[in-house]
């Protein structure tokens, strides 16, 4: 069998068109396949086209978008002729970035009555894919990973998600260990070895023919358009911090935005989870110190004031403790950075407030202060800030500095949006969140809580009924039905 047809061969063989799906027919014939000399696992029916295509015409014109996203639709399903097409269009890859993979004609195709034995036979499949190397997070045509056309199958359940979520874990820690390391992770090697390759491009130069040194302009042309992308990408108060802090904040009746970007940095529809968050930092209050004879301060921490929900839910939850328990020493922390926030917060009092202490500043400079010091340690502490990543910025500097201003019985918890953009890559996160904590000796547990984000926007703005809770903001940083609520305790 050639190259080229193998690639159609593992296409067929992931739209499951003979049942039963036993071993001889699908696991073994695909691992047989894998194995054999020259074969690309990562094979696209994006890549199929480019070869069906290659031979027509190139005065024919180009075909649509919309037929493309139908041809490939078709031919995720069923092997189909594509002859007509090329006789009439031509094609070109960058017409979608897309790539439709194996894994994703798997996840479209697997029978929804499939037997436990069926099950075990796909799931060997995929475990041949992904150690074949093949990508758990490409999207396809239908800007779908493999994981998202699960979710889109209710098909959660099986084991395949798992292994896919999985396969995400391992990448994404991988990658982290790439970033961290940089080359010396790769190359490894002395200095010696390093000075004997520095004078290879020299040799190299001299030999090389026209056409690579056509190949090596495009190259750099690609490194200009990616080094401008990544001056964009850190002039984005989405992804910069410090941009973030000079970028100008409006606030209105039922988010706060940036003023010219409209990124949503906190919004209404969020108050249900605030009050989740609110509660379960009272939780890292012990029976003790509730006591007419402890003399322990309480103290609560919240990183990221925002709109002030969960801040403002913390505040009732003292004023009904304090009437309880009237002798209870009690501090209530906000740190905020951001100027405009930092306005907000003294426009509405919240210095005034007799058991409220607002660090004003960075988190990164005020807790390391407050660990220092040594004398203040948190029941609870919440952290919701905007523009910043779960690595390095949660994992580990934050935790770094939590970990030593915990109580032993205290408790932590975030907005855990991370992610969140994709079910698949939510659940991926979630698991490493669990897995970097335990380094710790954190323990992570998740509470799910059902969320539709437009319905609990309308509950806080009645009177906007039919508008869209997007409809106001650049982007969308919440796109799941469940939102898993952490609670992070001592071991």
């Amino acid at each position: 069998m050639s190259v080229d047809n193998v690639g159609e061969e593992l296409q067929k063989l992931c739209r499951f068109t003979i049942r039963p799906i036993d071993s001889a027919n699908y696991s073994e014939k695909l691992e047989a396949l894998l194995n054999q000399k020259g074969i690309d696992p990562s094979f696209t029916l994006e890549d199929l086209l480019d070869e069906k295509f290659s031979t027509a015409s190139e005065e024919l014109p180009v075909i649509p978008v919309e037929k493309l996203k139908f041809l490939l639709d078709s031919l995720s399903r069923e092997s189909i002729d594509i002859d007509p097409f090329t006789k009439q269009y031509s094609f070109s890859s960058a017409q979608l970035d897309a790539n439709t993979t194996l894994l994703h004609l798997l996840c479209y195709n697997l029978p929804s009555t499939s037997t436990a034995e069926e099950l075990q036979v796909v799931s060997s499949m995929v475990e041949s894919l992904l150690l074949s190397g093949l990508a758990w997070n490409l999207v396809d045509h239908n800007d779908k990973t493999p994981g998202c056309i699960l979710v889109d199958r209710a098909l959660t359940n099986l084991q395949i998600y798992d292994q896919i979520v999985e396969a995400g874990v391992r990448s994404e820690l991988l990658f982290r260990k790439l970033q961290d390391n940089g080359l010396d992770f790769l190359m490894g090697g002395d200095e010696d070895e390093d000075d004997d390759d520095e004078e290879i491009p020299d040799l190299v130069e001299e030999a090389i023919p026209e056409e690579e040194e056509e190949e090596e302009e495009e190259e750099e042309e690609e490194d200009q358009q990616s080094s401008q992308e990544a001056a964009e990408h850190t002039n984005d108060p989405v992804d910069d911090r410090a941009t973030y802090l000079n970028t100008k904040l409006e606030y209105n009746d039922n988010a706060l935005i940036t003023a010219d970007n409209k990124d949503g940095v906190m919004m209404n529809w969020e108050t249900k989870l605030m009050k989740v968050g609110c509660d379960t930092l009272f939780k890292g209050i012990s029976l003790e110190e509730l006591s007419a004879d402890s003399d322990e301060e309480i103290n609560l921490l919240n990183i990221g004031f925002g709109m002030g929900i969960i801040d403002t839910f913390i505040q009732e939850r003292i004023a009904s403790l304090l009437k309880t328990h009237p002798h209870l020493k009690i501090n209530h922390y906000i740190c905020e950075a951001h100027p405009d926030v930092l306005a907000k917060i003294e426009t509405d009092g919240w210095y005034d407030k007799p058991t409220v202490k607002i660090l004003a500043g960075k988190w990164q400079d005020q807790l390391s202060e407050l660990l220092d010091g040594g004398d203040v340690f948190f029941n609870g502490a919440y952290y919701d800030t905007f523009s910043e990543h779960y690595h390095p910025d949660m994992y580990p500097q934050l935790f770094d500095l939590l970990i030593g201003l915990l109580k032993p019985h205290g408790i932590i918890s975030f907005f855990n949006g991370l992610g969140a953009d994709r079910q698949i890559v939510y659940d991926v996160y979630c698991r490493i969140v669990t897995l970097d904590l335990a380094d710790y000796g954190l323990d992570v547990k998740y509470e799910s809580i059902d969320v539709d984000a437009d319905k609990e926007d309308k509950k806080m703005n009645v009177e906007k009924q039919e508008a869209g809770v997007w409809d106001t903001v650049k982007r969308s940083y919440w796109n799941c039905p469940v939102y898993y609520h952490p609670e992070i305790t001592f071991q």
